[in-house]
């Protein structure tokens, strides 16, 4: 045990705020200030459970996964027009500014605004490209959307929002998210490092989801059994199935895990 006196002091919130950061994970529609959501209620005829910032806020609290996707369906639908998402994007990116977060890569779900609100997804990046220019440009913050599919919607859908990110990637797009069954049973990542060979070894070999107590069920049951509790979820369980690590000081590389692709298709295909 290190002896508290050679202990690294616990950083202010002076000192955390001032560092400059990236966040890899947020959600646009998740992160709309409480105020707005009123503004954009009340320009657009919605009715919310509150009607002060005070309310609205205690409504935001977490409770359970059906009470998130409650406040998410009803904060998407008051964003009726490509100047409501401009927006929201410019307000996020400020706050992402005022924090010193440099850099951000957002999950953004286009086909419920479009499902909601009639948007058409070339109206949607065009406004979020607006916002993402006007934020570098006032305050050197840059963004990049992560497009999610919607659970449940069928295969058509998700081949139509397919080709949105295909068509807009470099365009304000980098990406389209996975569910967590794909990355956990077939994801892979190569990581590269610097350092002690041994430690690189080790975290290769604890790195893969296999690791994890819950490995081998679809994180859908795990969640429900959880009761939607993120925190109950056994951490080892956020992993991709596969994974090489290279030490660039020696040039040693390092494999653990692998794919369980017989598992995904379990998952996810229906006997006809």
């Amino acid at each position: 045990m290190v002896p508290k006196s050679r202990m690294a002091p616990t950083p202010s919130p002076a000192f955390l705020s001032a560092m400059p950061k990236v966040e890899l994970h947020v959600h646009i529609e998740g992160s709309i200030r409480p105020a707005t959501v009123l503004k954009l209620a009340e320009r657009h005829g919605e009715t919310l459970p509150a009607d002060t910032v005070e309310g609205l806020s205690e409504w935001y609290d977490f409770r359970d996964f059906e009470h998130f996707v409650e406040v998410y369906i009803a904060v998407s639908k008051c964003v009726r027009t490509p100047e409501d998402i401009e927006l929201i994007v410019r307000e996020f990116l400020e706050g992402q500014a005022e924090q010193n977060v440099l850099h951000t890569e957002a999950t953004y779900t286009a086909s419920t605004i479009e499902k909601l609100c009639g948007i058409p997804w070339d109206e949607q990046i065009d406004a979020v490209n607006r916002a993402r220019e006007w934020a570098h440009e006032e305050y050197g913050v840059t963004l990049g959307l992560i497009i999610d599919l919607v659970r449940g919607h069928p295969v058509e859908r998700g081949m139509e929002v397919l080709g949105w990110v295909k068509g807009s990637l470099g365009n304000g797009v980098i990406a389209m998210g996975r569910t967590n069954d794909a990355i956990l049973y077939g994801g892979r990542v190569h990581l590269t490092v610097r350092g002690d060979d041994a430690a690189a070894r080790q975290l290769a070999l604890q790195l893969p989801s296999r690791n994890s107590r819950d490995y081998g069920r679809s994180f859908a049951d795990i969640f429900k059994e959880v009761e939607y509790d993120f925190y109950k979820i056994d951490g080892a369980l956020f992993a991709p199935a596969e994974v090489w690590v290279s030490n660039l000081d020696s040039g040693n590389t390092w494999h653990a895990g692998a794919l369980n692709m017989a598992l995904l298709q379990g998952l996810w295909l229906q006997q006809a």
